[in-house]
């Protein structure tokens, strides 16, 4: 595990894969994986920053959920509807949509939902692009966090001390600071499956991948 350098009051952006990665199963052990090694590497001052984008970005929102954090800071990538974010075809926002949709079936955990409880909550600061056709929009959110943030905690399926390739790199590199950490998901996952099926199978699971 990379160590923080662990500072009062961060503002710490939690970045990564939101499931694009057409090689990788997404699946529930993951998630959990993901969640347990964040509230490893959290405290209750730090201040996150998130894109609110599926898997690693939903990380964020789920730690102020769960009250292990009191303040989190949203760049979403365009407004928020009833049922999800508002913005024509092939766009940020169809996109992101599409991506906690796959989510939500695969972890059973309602993100946008929760998305949508969490932005009315005392601590929360939200920020909404502009609805706009294309994927101009995550970059523009990408550029808000990077400017935001003082410390950075990547999570993508990247072997090593940077992120794989791609917006979350792009976000890691804008970030100018010390504390950095990337988590590998290849080996959370192998690592958190060993211990938790030592004694016992692992139990067939629903898993997300690309055809």
């Amino acid at each position: 595990m990379n160590d923080f350098i662990k500072q009062p009051n961060r503002i710490l952006a939690v970045i990564g894969t939101a499931g694009r990665d057409k090689t990788q199963p997404m699946d529930e052990d993951l998630w959990y994986a993901m969640c347990d090694d964040l509230r490893e590497r959290i405290s209750p001052n730090d201040h996150l920053v998130s894109g609110g984008a599926a898997w690693a970005d939903h990380l964020a929102v789920h730690a102020f959920d769960k009250g292990w954090v009191k303040q989190l800071t949203l760049f979403l990538p365009a407004p928020m509807g009833a049922a999800g974010f508002i913005g024509p075809q092939r766009s940020a926002a169809n996109a992101a949509n599409f991506y906690h949709r796959k989510f939500s079936a695969i972890t059973r955990i309602r993100s946008y939902a929760q998305l949508r409880d969490v932005v009315r909550a005392p601590g929360v600061t939200v920020y909404e692009e502009p609805i706009r056709p294309g994927y101009g929009a995550m970059f523009a959110r990408n550029k808000k966090i990077a400017r935001l943030a003082d410390s950075v905690l990547a999570y993508t399926f990247g072997q090593g001390e940077a992120p794989a390739d791609g917006g979350t790199l792009d976000t890691w590199q804008q970030i100018n600071c010390a504390d950095k950490a990337h988590v590998n998901l290849i080996q959370l996952a192998q690592e958190y499956r060993a211990k938790l099926y030592e004694n016992e199978p692992e139990p067939e699971r629903e898993r997300f991948v690309f055809q």
